[in-house]
């Protein structure tokens, strides 16, 4: 069992440093949202895709190493919480460092996600803003009231909102 003990503090470990690669990657995702920086931030979306896959490939591994932990123990359905009861302190206390640094970079994530979410909202909203003020002011000012009255008929068949 000590092997398969090995095997979890590594997956876990190396989930940890992807996820903080992820959330870089989100610090760095706000700058350039709120830069405007569409093709950077293309970039970025496909890097954290890339870091998603690797995260699920880790994950799978995990599931494995406490799938062999449960036959080494006889056990039928194992968790993170129950394997404590078969670990030896020190590495106990390896594993819920591992696990609270774990939780602690996912939270941030979240939040950073949050706060990204919303700045790309309040973006769209006012980039919809800008182009109903556009539109209704290119209208207005080419066409005469006869015009405009059918040109608005058509504009609204065709709504530029995202």
């Amino acid at each position: 069992m000590k092997k398969s003990i090995e095997q979890l503090k590594k997956v876990l470990y190396e989930q940890i440093e992807v996820y903080k690669h992820i959330l870089s990657l989100s610090v760095k995702k706000t700058d350039i949202v709120v830069n405007g920086h569409i093709k950077k931030l293309e970039e970025i979306t496909q890097e954290e895709q890339k870091l998603i896959i690797k995260i699920g490939k880790l994950e799978d591994i995990r599931e494995n190493v406490i799938y062999n932990i449960n036959r080494e123990l006889g056990l039928e359905e194992l968790n993170m919480t129950k394997l404590n009861d078969y670990l030896e302190e020190a590495d106990k206390v390896f594993i819920k460092n591992l696990k609270d640094e774990l939780m602690d970079i996912l939270n941030q994530i979240k939040e950073r996600n949050e706060l990204n979410g919303s700045l790309i909202s309040d973006s769209l909203e006012y980039i919809n803003l800008n182009i109903d003020i556009l539109t209704n002011s290119t209208i207005d000012n080419t066409y005469d009231n006869k015009q405009t009255d059918s040109k608005v008929i058509q504009r609204r068949m065709f709504d530029t909102k995202a």
